[in-house]
């Protein structure tokens, strides 16, 4: 992520794709709305059709940031810029449920596995099903 000062405003710059990415290889990053100026073709359909094709259960685990990365990527978008406009504080009213973090990350990884294998996104897929793997044979 870049950062630019205008107007005496920070702007920052989220990179869309970055394929060795720890955690994400497609992202659109933080936002609350995106203004774009100019007129881009943004095929939703294509990635909206293969989420719809996946298992409820994985296709919930996938971020709407991920989708909307993919769509930005396909459109030939390179980055996402944002200023920082709120800050999210939890207030921790919600009881927290118990939490199985191997079990959590091993259908992450399915998700995101199935998600870029029918998109056609062969870094991360591949990626993925190594640690969808390597969960599986650790017996998590």
């Amino acid at each position: 992520m870049r950062v630019e000062r205008r107007d005496g405003v920070d702007v920052y710059f989220w990179k869309l794709k970055a394929m060795w990415s720890r955690y994400m290889q497609a992202f659109v990053g933080p936002k609350l709305a995106i203004r774009i100026k100019r007129r881009i073709p943004l095929e939703v359909k294509p990635v909206l059709d293969v989420i719809e094709s996946m298992d409820p259960l994985l296709a919930s685990l996938v971020a709407d940031e991920t989708t909307l990365g993919v769509v930005y990527d396909r459109a030939g978008i390179e980055e996402v810029p944002f200023v920082v406009a709120c800050v999210h504080n939890p207030h921790g009213s919600y009881p927290k449920a118990p939490e199985d973090r191997a079990l959590r990350r091993k259908l992450y990884a399915k998700a995101l596995f199935t998600l870029f294998r029918k998109l056609g996104y062969w870094p991360p897929a591949l990626r993925y099903l190594v640690t969808y793997l390597a969960l599986t044979l650790r017996g998590t």
